[in-house]
């Protein structure tokens, strides 16, 4: 039997649980990031992804005004400061980088915050900035991909534990085993 779920309250929760990435960013000498699930990529050549990102978020605002940000893939294991990062606004806490608990550095190409605990990163430009209802979809061009070696290609799973958002602030990971389906 289905049950009918309200259009105001989080229907989206049923595309989760969905992978929790950092966006950050850098610009006229501030810099912030926000967790954000609502991440994708979306061509392969060129080499771009979206994130969806609330206007009024102070991440928008910087990467509007410097036209490029980074994603951070971070594992399970750091939810409490990738929730802390989603949680806090840089406007109102300009060091809440600092006071995540998380380590950085600096982009290779990109001048905004990296995570040294992050396993994987996409350097980005702004492409395009889509206005899409309350959140704008911000697309950017890849111009720099490395990650350490248990994402290098495919995911190891063994090593690799994806951090999954639920829902609000509720996380899982994957398993050790995954099938393989034939066709």
């Amino acid at each position: 039997m289905w049950i009918d779920i309200n259009l105001k309250d989080k229907w989206y929760y049923l595309l989760h649980p969905r992978p929790v990435v950092v966006v950050s960013v850098a610009f006229n000498g501030k810099e912030t990031a926000m967790a954000a699930s609502w991440c994708m990529p979306v061509s392969k050549s060129p080499p771009l992804l979206a994130v969806s990102i609330a206007p009024s978020r102070y991440t928008y605002e910087l990467i509007k005004g410097s036209k490029e940000f980074i994603v951070n893939v971070l594992e399970y294991r750091y939810f409490k400061e990738v929730s802390y990062l989603g949680t806090v606004s840089g406007r109102d806490i300009p060091d809440k980088i600092d006071r995540s608990g998380l380590s950085k550095e600096y982009g290779r190409i990109v001048k905004a915050p990296v995570f040294k605990e992050a396993v994987g990163v996409l350097e980005c430009k702004l492409y395009k900035d889509v206005e899409a209802g309350d959140h704008n979809v911000i697309i950017g061009e890849v111009l720099k991909a490395y990650a350490k070696e248990s994402l290098k290609a495919e995911p190891d799973i063994k090593k690799y534990k994806v951090m999954l958002q639920i829902a609000g602030l509720k996380y899982t990971t994957s398993l050790d085993t995954y099938e393989v389906a034939e066709v």
